[in-house]
């Protein structure tokens, strides 16, 4: 479990699926998924997101660091295959 003040994301490094547990949840903030480019690659918005957890399939994503970005939270993660 890797976890900041705010996001925890488990398992890390994933393969699968991916959670990310948000302790606060910031009105009409979006959950973002970014490569190491910037690009964003998943967006949802917080009035999808049930009790503070996202749960995300990560099969369609090469290995690599990504990073999960939540109002002014950035955190890093890992997928392996």
């Amino acid at each position: 479990v890797l976890k900041s003040k705010n996001i925890s994301i488990y398992p890390n490094p994933a393969s699968g699926t991916l959670s990310i547990q948000l302790e606060q949840i910031i009105p009409e903030s979006i959950l973002n998924i970014t490569d190491l480019a910037g690009r964003i690659l998943f967006q949802k918005n917080l009035v999808e997101i049930n009790n503070g957890i996202a749960t995300i399939s990560v099969d369609g994503y090469s290995e690599g660091i990504y990073f999960v970005e939540y109002g002014d939270l950035k955190q890093k993660f890992v997928i392996i295959h």
